[in-house]
């Protein structure tokens, strides 16, 4: 069946009502395809079937509740023993329940439309093992692929978290930490990235860094309108560093001449020098082209 699913429970859990509703509808079907099927016994009337409906919703109300109380002890089992343990348990519940249903009704009274005891004991037996194998199947193979996209639901969100606690938290610490202390006419800046501009977004794609870049782009702006109101003379900046040569941008750099990161750091530190408190809070290239937010 399979590895087990992260708490060890392995065995599906048939005490949700959704699912005991499922077995108690394949009982159903099971007694309505055998209605339908040609036998050389006359047709069941409507007793009669409601009879064998009542019957078979009962074994499989009787197996679901049997397994659902026993599903942790039988999850401790290796899972290819625990299955076949489960399996034993439906059949037994069967085979005793079918044996005591045929000693009534034939101690009631004698009905042609009854089949000898092997072979009612036996084929409500395979029925209920077939059944209840199915269901288990089902249900597992359901579980295992919740798991799955549980597992990757919370993967993702872990990357993004990653991505954001670099981009967009780190810096914002730093902001607060910092900023206080910078010179009345200093200047920080701040290193963004085109690819978080919402206006100059064309090809989409990159989730968590464009979105990490936007968010730190947003923390500049709104941290340069507070510096502004007690040093108006200082400068907070948002700034692309372009290419630059490294293991991050080698699978991106394409036909783009990348640069190495001292020749990027003087440019900016170019940019830096030429902008004034009037750009406090503005989004700049390398080159000192300014970039749409």
């Amino acid at each position: 069946m399979g590895a087990p699913v992260p708490d060890g429970i392995w065995l599906p859990d048939l005490c949700r009502l959704p699912r005991l509703l499922t077995m108690l509808g394949l009982a159903q079907l099971t007694v309505v395809l055998v209605m339908l099927v040609p036998m050389a016994t006359p047709p069941w009337d409507g007793a009669q079937f409601v009879s064998a409906s009542g019957y078979a919703l009962w074994l499989a109300l009787s197996v679901s509740v049997l397994l659902c109380a026993g599903r942790k002890r039988l999850s401790r089992l290796p899972m290819r023993v625990g299955a076949t343990a489960a399996l034993g348990l439906a059949l037994t519940v069967a085979v005793i329940a079918s044996a005591v249903v045929h000693g009534l009704f034939a101690s009631i009274a004698e009905d042609p439309a009854l089949p000898g005891f092997g072979r009612f004991v036996g084929g409500s037996a395979a029925a209920v093992v077939l059944l209840t194998a199915i269901a288990l199947r089902y249900f597992y193979v359901i579980d295992r692929w919740q798991a799955q996209v549980g597992a990757q639901a919370r993967a993702e969100a872990d990357a993004l978290q990653a991505v954001f606690q670099v981009n967009a938290l780190g810096p914002a610490l730093v902001l607060r930490h910092f900023l206080p202390l910078l010179d009345n006419q200093g200047a920080m800046a701040m290193l963004s990235a085109k690819v978080g501009s919402i206006g100059d977004n064309r090809l989409g794609g990159w989730y968590a860094y464009r979105a990490s870049k936007a968010a730190l782009n947003m923390l500049i702006k709104t941290a340069a309108i507070e510096l502004a109101r007690s040093k108006p003379k200082a400068r907070l900046l948002s700034l692309h560093p372009g290419t630059v040569i490294s293991p991050l941008s080698q699978p991106f750099r394409g036909a783009t001449a990348a640069r190495p990161a001292e020749q990027a750091a003087a440019e900016m530190l170019r940019v830096i020098d030429s902008l004034g408190p009037e750009h406090s809070g503005s989004f700049h290239a390398y080159d000192g082209q300014p970039l749409p937010w």
